[in-house]
């Protein structure tokens, strides 16, 4: 990554997101993966103060490579979780998002990554919609933090 002119803390980033296989991390750089990562985590953050509308979310995740948006959603919850149960994560911008979901709680975040699960399974069924599923995973998972604050 240093050979490649990557920052040091961008290196560490894209390492924790490649769980520190290099290659990967390599991909990630190429693919600016770090900047759909930010874009992801403001747009989860914005579902989740109720302050984006689901379905303008899901069409702008739909118009990035859908695997890759998945894999870095599952690799956001799974990270703010640690965080929350005070485990060490190197992602030093998850803060804001560990206070919010923090208020939510940790099975909010369970029931994001089931949201998530049956996501990915709905995607999988042949001539399925990846607008529409993702649309509908949007929309779960902001009301399942809606009922988790005002609940």
């Amino acid at each position: 990554l240093r050979e490649r002119g990557v920052e040091p803390e961008q290196a560490e980033l894209l390492l924790s997101l490649a769980s520190n296989a290099p290659l990967l991390a390599l991909q990630f750089a190429d693919k600016e993966t770090t900047k759909l990562r930010e874009n992801l985590l403001d747009d989860l953050l914005s579902l989740a103060k109720e302050t984006a509308d689901p379905v303008t979310i899901a069409e702008k995740w739909c118009k990035t490579s859908l695997i890759d948006t998945l894999y870095l959603v599952y690799s956001l919850l799974a990270n703010i979780s640690r965080r929350l149960t005070e485990q060490p994560v190197k992602q030093r911008d998850l803060d804001k998002a560990t206070a919010h979901f923090a208020e939510c709680g940790i099975y909010a975040l369970f029931e994001l990554f089931d949201v998530w699960h049956q996501t990915f399974t709905d995607l999988k069924v042949p001539g399925a919609k990846a607008q529409y599923v993702m649309t509908a995973m949007l929309i779960r998972w902001q009301a399942s933090l809606m009922g988790t604050k005002h609940g």
